[in-house]
Parts: structure tokens; C-alpha cells; sequence
């Protein structure tokens, strides 16, 4: 019993200290380009906390939220899902109001996440309905229509 305790213990650590960087590592930190009105550069690239980046198709913006960390309903802390979600919204204004809002965002994922159990956070078709509420809270933070879509890019079920 204290053995198994142990291994759930040290395979938890491993994930959020070794797998978990690595993972964060290889996809990159979002980085935007200050820009004027014209689309024009008007400055370096800033690395930001839930950070943003300008996409290919027009006015729209990413606006990600790195490191989600949740242990599952019903796992009692024996089970964790770490996760960034990245929203992709209609203009540069919404993403600066999640950005002074970030607390909240995150507190909003966090909980959406946990009340999830692990068969529900595995199941591969449900990840549809997933981001489908995904946007719905953040549309409750920044308003209905802004969020055009939802992106999972790292999602590790421990």
C-alpha cells in the first residue's frame, strides 16, 4: 500500500516537473507584435502571462491560457490533467479584456475542468462538447459572439 502511495506520489511529480516543461517547451509560449492601426509593426515581440498572438486570417487574435493544472472529479488528488487553451477572438479589444481579466478566465477553466471525471477528460469525442464550453465561459467573461473558436494544445491526462 505505502509502495503504490509512493509511485502515484513520484509519477505526479515526474509529470509536473519533467513532462509537463518539456511539453510546454516544444509548443512554444504565445508572443505578440505590438501593432498600430495599419497593422504595422510599432514594437519587439513581448512574451505575455496568457498571452496572445496576432493569427494569419484578418483582425482575429489568440489569447492562451498556459499551465492548467486540475486533479479530476473523484480522483481525490490522485489524478491530474494539466492543459493550455487557446480562444481565438474577433478583435484585438477582447483579448485585451481577458487579459486584465486572467484571474477570472483561469479561475472559470479550472473549474469547468475539475468537475470533470477522468473518463469524461479521456473520452475523445466528448472533446467537441469540451471546447463548446470552453467557449461558452469565456464568452460569459468577454462577451457572446467574440470567441470564434477554441484550441486544446496541450492536454496531458495523468
Amino acid at each position: 500500500m505505502i509502495a503504490a502511495v509512493v509511485a502515484l506520489i513520484g509519477g505526479g511529480a515526474a509529470g509536473v516537473f519533467a513532462i509537463g516543461p518539456m511539453l510546454k517547451g516544444s509548443g512554444g509560449e504565445a508572443k505578440a507584435a505590438a501593432t498600430d492601426d495599419h497593422g504595422d509593426s510599432g514594437g519587439e515581440a513581448k512574451k505575455k502571462k496568457g498571452g496572445h498572438g496576432k493569427s494569419d486570417a484578418g483582425n482575429q487574435t489568440l489569447y492562451t491560457v498556459d499551465n492548467l493544472v486540475v486533479n479530476p472529479a473523484g480522483t481525490q488528488g490522485t489524478r491530474f490533467l494539466i492543459a493550455t487553451v487557446a480562444a481565438e477572438l474577433k478583435s484585438n479589444d477582447a483579448v485585451t479584456s481577458l487579459q486584465e481579466r486572467d484571474p477570472e478566465v483561469r479561475d472559470e477553466l479550472l473549474n469547468l475542468l475539475s468537475a470533470r471525471t477522468v473518463e469524461q477528460l479521456s473520452d475523445l469525442g466528448g472533446r467537441d462538447v469540451l471546447k463548446d464550453e470552453i467557449k461558452q465561459a469565456i464568452e460569459k467573461i468577454v462577451g457572446a459572439g467574440k470567441v470564434v473558436r477554441v484550441f486544446i494544445p496541450q492536454y496531458v491526462l495523468q
